[in-house]
């Protein structure tokens, strides 16, 4: 097929994961050459990306498509430039292009602990009135606040990509 197993192995757990959270099916196995219709091409064209997950772009506008089937030779010349650092922010790209569901996730974790350290303020605001100082838990209660600035980049990342396809 000329693929390793390794990358046949996680581009199969890409697809499973990347149609679990999308809403728009994501045809799995299909290359990236395509013989496609004018009006499939000035559709994509009108999007405002700059990054696009062209698999999914592919799918996302609904008209008829035709699968060819063929077998992948090996690659007679040259190496890939796909290295396995590409495709993982590629399969970022485009789960986050084409599910809200991360971004979901990322806020109810940013919640959670948020909620956490509101309790935590409670737990050392109630100890110092009662006990007369923090005895440590200050520090623990600031490192519960730097772990929700962490989930606020993380979610503004999150929305970033997310609103460049348009799914919000």
């Amino acid at each position: 097929m000329g693929e390793s197993w390794f990358k046949r192995i996680t581009a199969s757990i890409f697809y499973k994961v990347i149609n679990r959270l999308s809403d728009m099916p994501i045809p799995e196995n299909v290359g990236d050459f395509r013989l496609i219709d004018r009006r499939v091409v000035d559709e994509i064209n009108k999007l405002p990306e700059r990054t696009r997950f062209m698999k999914g772009l592919f799918a996302w506008p609904g008209f008829r498509r035709t699968t060819l089937l063929f077998d992948r030779d090996p690659r007679l010349a040259g190496q890939t430039k796909w290295n396995y650092t590409k495709l993982v922010h590629l399969a970022l790209e485009g789960i986050t292009s084409f599910s809200i569901r991360p971004l979901r996730l990322a806020t109810g974790a940013g919640l959670v602990t948020s909620l956490a350290a509101i309790i935590m303020a409670f737990i050392v605001f109630a100890k110092t009135l009662m006990w007369g100082g923090s005895g440590g838990w200050l520090s623990l209660y600031n490192h519960g606040r730097v772990a929700i600035g962490r989930n606020s980049v993380a979610v503004y990342w999150l929305a970033g990509g997310s609103t460049s396809a348009g799914c919000l």
